[in-house]
This record gives C-alpha cells, structure tokens and sequence, in this order.
C-alpha cells in the first residue's frame, strides 16, 4: 500500500511537469493553425494539459476514482492523437464526425426552442467545413498500433469502468479503498500523457517536447 502511495505522488508531480510541457510547446510557437491536422493536434496539447493538471488535483485530495473518469478522457485523446498524428485525412474524419455530432445536437435543441440566431448563425458557419467524412470508434482507431491497442485493452477499458460507475467503483466507494487503485490509476495517465507528448512532438518537430515525453517515459519505468 505504501509503495502504491509514494508511486503515486510521484505521478501526480509527473503530470504537473508534462502540462508545463505541452504548454511550453504551445508558447513556443508551433504552428496550431491552418491544416486541420494542426489545429486538432494544438488543441489536443490544450486539452492534455488541463486534464493532466486535473487529474493531479483530484489525486492530492485522494480522489481516485473521480480522477479515473479524466484519466479515461485522456487515454482517449492519446489514442486518438495516436491514430491521427499529422495525417490531414484522418483530421478531416474527426471534424466531420464532430459536427454530425453537433448536428445531432441541434435537432434535439430545436424540439424544444429554435437556436436564437447569433447561435444558429455559429452553427451554420461551423457546419460549411464538413466534408462529409467520418472517423471510426474508439476501438478501431487503437487497432494497428501496438502502444495504442495496449492503451485501449488495458487503460480504457479499465478506466471506464469509473466513468460508468459500475460495480467495482461501487464496491470502492462503499469500502473506502480508493487508494488500493492508486497506482495504476495514475500510471495510466502518465503513459497516455506521453504518448500524447510523443506524436504531437514528433508531427510539430518540436524537440523540448521530445525531451518532456523522454523524461516522463524515463521517470516511469524508474518506477516499473
């Protein structure tokens, strides 16, 4: 329990250090414009250092399981990043899909209340970029790529089960043994955190954020 305790901290200072680094990226200009490829891979180091941050504040009150439902989103951005990297197609097919979700969204909306009009404006604005493309699920963007498919078969679809609250968590919640799933909790997120840091660093050419992936991939097998 002990060793899972200090394993542990040591992620939480871990993931603080690699949001300094996806911001760092961010601040020294890497081009996050233009291509979509870039614009999503940009703010996927947005998202990854807010979810990194916050995971590691959930953790300092020992808050495990409710860190495990972010842990989940960012084991699945690492994938998606993972499948996208700086394929323009790929990028393409999560706009598209992102905005038939939008979609979707609207019509359930207009049952009730038509959007006022600055906000359908916005809409209709957004909507001019689908291509009508699409990208797979979860599940098949992790195939082909061995990290990425460990990252599903044993990161996501653990994690998840924090997310749907099912009867681990419950028996957890109940017993009070959250720190019992400290450990890999937190290994979780650190290993999503680099695959993350790796593809966008390797896309943007970005060596600072190479050395931030490098350090954090070194710290956790110290720990292995």
């Amino acid at each position: 329990m002990e060793d899972d305790e200090a394993e542990a901290r040591a992620c939480i200072a871990d993931l603080r250090q690699m949001a300094v680094g996806f911001e760092a990226a961010l601040s020294a200009g890497i081009e996050i414009k233009g291509r979509w490829w870039r614009q999503m891979l940009g703010a996927s180091l947005m998202r990854a250092a807010s979810q990194c941050r916050s995971i590691a504040s959930l953790a300092e009150i020992q808050s495990y399981l409710d860190a495990d439902i972010l842990v989940r989103a960012l084991v699945e951005l690492a994938i998606t990043v993972g499948w996208m990297g700086d394929d323009e197609a790929k990028a393409e097919g999560l706009r598209d899909s992102g905005l038939k979700q939008m979609g979707k969204w609207k019509e359930a909306m207009e049952q009730h209340d038509p959007l006022p009009a600055p906000a359908l404006a916005r809409f209709n604005k957004c909507m001019e970029a689908s291509g009508g493309k699409s990208a797979p699920p979860v599940e098949q963007r992790a195939q082909g790529i061995p990290l990425l498919k460990e990252a599903y078969a044993f990161s996501y679809r653990r994690a998840s089960s924090s997310a749907h609250t099912d009867l681990r968590v419950l028996t957890a919640t109940m017993t009070n043994n959250e720190r019992d799933h400290a450990a890999i909790i937190m290994h979780d997120a650190c290993m999503a955190a680099v695959i993350i840091a790796k593809v966008a660093a390797a896309a943007f050419g970005d060596d600072g954020l190479q050395s931030a992936a490098d350090a954090l991939e070194k710290s956790i097998k110290s720990r292995s």
